[in-house]
């Protein structure tokens, strides 16, 4: 994942709160040593949605997805 912008439930927003590079080392298992940065990110509530970016290693495109957390998630998350 090249970046992944997160938005709680009241609304706000929290951009680039984990990152990564993409490499290439020929083997497709396993992280090489190569994890991402994630940032420190306070008072956020419980997510609401989640954009994830990343960027193609075979061809000159990058690709997006938005993931709506629904309520019921967002429940179960807080439960004991």
């Amino acid at each position: 994942m090249e970046t992944v912008d997160v938005r709680d439930q009241r609304g706000l927003a929290f951009f680039r709160v984990h990152g990564g590079g993409a490499s290439y080392t020929g083997q497709p298992d396993g992280w090489h040593g190569r994890g991402g940065k994630f940032k420190p990110t306070n008072n956020v509530d419980l997510p609401d949605q989640i954009l994830l970016r990343g960027q193609s290693l075979v061809e000159p495109q990058a690709y997006k997805v938005l993931i709506k957390i629904p309520q019921w998630v967002r429940d179960e998350m807080i439960k004991p």
